[in-house]
């Protein structure tokens, strides 16, 4: 059922064509039940919408998070990035404090997010987030260092979600961006 509330278009096509049958019968016949109903109809699209505002669904968090991660990367705060990791995942937390200081990003933008996957109903859910994003700054890889530049990569992070709802990384993967459209065919 969290179809309704992922696409709000679903929500005013619905009202809209029941809403415009209903008007069109009351047009025609001037039975005041029709305008009855064509007021209820009316006020349940409102009454869905502003639910749909309300609610968010698992994949909305999940952008949610991945956008707040992203905007987080570029402040340089590794504190900040370590609220998104799972409070079981010790080895990607001491990669994240291993790797983060060799890199200094300017910009840190998700460009398009491709798939949300969730899976699962009991604890503990999983889910995966596959998207491009752009990234600039200093960039240190060992003895070589580069920067100035706009770089893209194709990341797919993986989730669980904890006990308080949150959905938190347990692992990461990124590539080149032409892996986005070597899955996706």
């Amino acid at each position: 059922m969290t179809w309704i509330f992922d696409q709000p278009a679903w929500i005013i096509v619905m009202g809209v064509v029941v809403a415009a049958i209903l008007g069109m019968l009351w047009a025609n016949t001037g039975r005041n039940y029709w305008l009855i109903l064509l007021g209820s109809v009316i006020a349940l699209t409102v009454g869905l919408l502003v639910a749909e505002r309300l609610v968010e669904t698992d994949q909305e968090a999940l952008r949610r998070t991945v956008h707040e991660i992203a905007d987080d990367v570029e402040k340089n705060d590794r504190t900040l990035l370590n609220k998104y990791i799972h409070s079981q995942a010790t080895a990607l937390q001491q990669k994240a404090n291993s790797e983060l200081p060799n890199y200094n990003f300017s910009e840190c933008t998700v460009t398009k997010i491709y798939v949300v996957k969730v899976e699962g109903d009991q604890p503990p859910r999983k889910s995966s987030v596959e998207f491009m994003v752009r990234a600039a700054g200093d960039f240190k890889l060992g003895a070589d260092a580069f920067g100035g530049q706009n770089i893209y990569r194709f990341v797919t992070l993986f989730f669980e979600q904890e006990a308080d709802g949150k959905w938190r990384v347990v692992d990461y993967a990124h590539s080149e961006p032409t892996s986005a459209f070597m899955q996706n065919e």
